[in-house]
């Protein structure tokens, strides 16, 4: 991660990570323990893709408050061992 003033970016590369859970018919992911917490009334942003297997991207999202951020499918096809890179930024408290 790269931390400048209370912006903070991260980049990631995940091989063979398996489902959190699910929501409506997708597969969930989320990345716990971030280096700062998220401020309130802000949300991170960034691009997230399943390189692997069938190339197709995330939404991404995470409460103000809390040091996780999470992943979600738009499509109905769940993967049991996906391959995820990308980066966000949000704003430190």
């Amino acid at each position: 991660y790269v931390k400048i003033g209370n912006q903070v970016t991260i980049q990631f590369a995940c091989n063979e990570i398996t489902q959190t859970s699910t929501m409506g018919a997708g597969a969930y992911y989320k990345i716990t323990n971030l280096p700062f917490t998220i401020q309130s009334n802000t949300a991170p942003s960034g691009a997230i893709k399943e390189f692997g297997q069938t190339g197709r991207g995330f939404i991404l999202w995470g409460d103000g408050g809390g040091t996780q951020v999470n992943m979600y499918r738009t499509d109905t096809v769940v993967l049991p061992n996906a391959y995820l890179k990308g980066s966000f930024t949000y704003i430190a408290n």
